[in-house]
């Protein structure tokens, strides 16, 4: 699950937070073009989905089931199979990579962009899968870890599902949260920097009050009579 708050209050860096509230605004912004919307939110989306859109074109169609270690358009959240070896490859990116890359195009309406992985329905498609470069047919039921591959991509579907249940319950308020949290950590910068000038003022004036004591005559009289009043207290203890 996608906690802004969580992510927020661990980090310290607030621009981040205000370039997640600006990507949530454009998301919802419809009186611009669609091009400018997309490429104003590309900016300011988190970095992983970021670097992920660079690596993966959204223009290109990559498929959606298994194929071969050597096709240019695999998908890159599912196991490949090498068509010399006949050895299953492991993805690009792994589960927790796809949770957390599915969660933010969700939150931002991008789950179209997503080469989103499906599963095989039929046992044909596992029995008569073809190579798309050499045009071999291979049986991908004879090959090992078929069945962990395949329920790999069940695992996908859940994630699917469960946070598309629940994030309209859970985030509802996402952004007025997010403008709490960085109001708080303002205040909390602004004490902070004030009460750092106001010791730094204090420092650099320290000559001018020491000058200031040793020339007037009561401030001197006051402190030596603290002197005494201190000795005094001292003797008391230790009579």
């Amino acid at each position: 699950m996608l906690h802004f708050s969580q992510t927020l209050r661990q980090s310290r860096n607030v621009e981040n937070a205000l370039r997640h509230i600006k990507a949530l605004q454009l998301v919802q912004n419809t009186t611009k073009p669609k091009d400018q919307v997309y490429t104003e939110l590309f900016e300011n989306l988190p970095n992983n989905v970021k670097s992920f859109f660079a690596k993966y074109p959204p223009n290109l169609k990559y498929k959606k089931t298994f194929s071969s270690s050597m096709d240019p358009l695999k998908n890159p959240f599912l196991p490949s199979i090498n068509p010399l070896t006949k050895v299953w490859e492991t993805p690009a990116y792994d589960k927790e990579d796809y949770k957390r890359i599915y969660h933010v195009c969700y939150r931002y309406g991008l789950l179209d962009l997503l080469p989103r992985p499906e599963s095989l329905a039929k046992n044909d498609g596992l029995n008569n899968f073809v190579e798309p470069v050499t045009n071999e047919v291979i049986n991908l039921n004879a090959q090992g870890k078929l069945e962990r591959n395949l329920k790999i991509v069940l695992e996908y579907s859940k994630f699917e599902t469960f946070f598309e249940e629940k994030v309209d319950e859970i985030n509802t308020n996402t952004i007025n949260e997010l403008k709490d949290i960085i109001i708080m950590r303002k205040e909390k910068e602004e004490k902070q920097l004030a009460k750092k000038k106001q010791m730094e003022a204090a420092i650099a004036n320290m000559d001018n009050i020491i000058v200031d004591w040793k020339t007037d005559p009561k401030k001197k009289e006051l402190y030596m009579k603290r002197q005494k009043i201190n000795a005094a207290k001292k003797l008391k203890i230790f009579a």
